[in-house]
């Protein structure tokens, strides 16, 4: 009963990634949307494989605390583990983080390949430095991959946005920035609630894996929505002063801000100090947006650079 339960939450974890490729077609301009929801099904498909044939022998090995193989979890060779599909969740959820920040302008193979590295290698690496290696033995916590998923992801987004340069039309030659809106932003609101759906899952499936000591499932459900909630209202009342009206964008990047703060510490926490954490998250996310755009000159469409990557931070 048990391991369908944590299957069942792994599903659950999944619509965060249908929210990711339905954003990402949303991000896109008209003539871009079907490539972009391509690319997802693409990414999904050869992350996976990736993952079952090198990162589950990664990240499941107990050689030592560093880095090691464990042989049998080769291509399932041994069979596969409880926690396998959890991990997976976890892995494609890193891989879908990269698509907006290069959406438009990548080639195919590029985008592909980033995800391949993250599945095969450094989702797993990372993570079993957390959960199971030298950074867990040290005290480190993080219930859910704020390190392992979210930093990872948009620090490599951010590289491949660098490499592979911004959109024509993008930047001008004084130095300024110009808005390249998607084709849907109802698209944009849909894929912003399927992630806040999905979060919850989540968080308890990645809780599973490692055996974490959490709160009830009730208490981290709460944390995570009340942080999410704390991250959007914040960047609704930014925008609204900033431009005298409330920005759809603004208010989304604030709340999916808030939920990547609270994944590290959703299981220990009362739900006042969540608030906090999705209020300052709130705060940086669209500002660091912002920066990243018109001073780091990083076309990010989908702003997954600051979300994930100082979103992180904000925990």
């Amino acid at each position: 009963m048990e391991a369908a339960w944590v299957v069942v939450l792994a599903s659950g974890a999944m619509l965060v990634r249908a929210g990711q490729m339905i954003g990402s077609i949303g991000v896109a301009r008209a003539k871009n949307a079907a490539s972009a929801g391509f690319r997802g099904i693409a990414d999904l498909c050869l992350a996976t494989l990736f993952f079952w044939a090198i990162g589950a022998a990664i990240h499941f090995q107990h050689a030592n605390s560093i880095f090691g193989v464990d042989v049998p979890c080769l291509v399932g060779l041994g069979g596969l583990s409880m926690h396998w599909f959890p991990m997976l969740a976890l892995v494609l959820l890193a891989t879908g983080i990269v698509a907006p920040a290069v959406a438009e302008r990548s080639r195919l193979g590029v985008a592909l390949a980033a995800g391949a590295v993250l599945a095969g290698v450094l989702v797993p690496l990372v993570g079993h430095w957390a959960w199971r290696g030298w950074l867990s033995q040290l005290g480190f916590v993080d219930l859910a991959g704020a390190s392992a998923v979210h930093l990872v992801a948009a620090t490599c987004a951010a590289t491949c946005a660098i490499f592979v340069g911004p959109r024509d039309g993008k930047y001008n030659r004084d130095g300024s920035s110009n808005m390249i809106p998607g084709h849907s932003l109802p698209l944009m609101m849909l894929a912003a609630m399927l992630m806040l759906i999905g979060w919850v899952p989540y968080v308890l499936a990645a809780a599973t894996m490692h055996a974490a000591t959490v709160l009830s499932a009730g208490a981290v459900a709460a944390n995570v929505f009340i942080a999410a909630a704390a991250g959007g209202a914040v960047s609704l009342i930014i925008g609204r002063l900033r431009f005298g009206k409330a920005d759809v964008l603004l208010t989304i990047s604030g709340m999916l801000g808030g939920l990547v703060a609270i994944t590290a510490s959703a299981g220990s926490i009362a739900t006042p100090t969540a608030f906090l954490i999705g209020l300052v998250a709130g705060i940086v996310v669209p500002w660091m947006t912002v920066l990243i755009d018109l001073r780091w000159r990083i076309d990010d469409p989908g702003g997954v650079v600051a979300i994930h990557g100082v979103g992180e931070s904000g925990r």
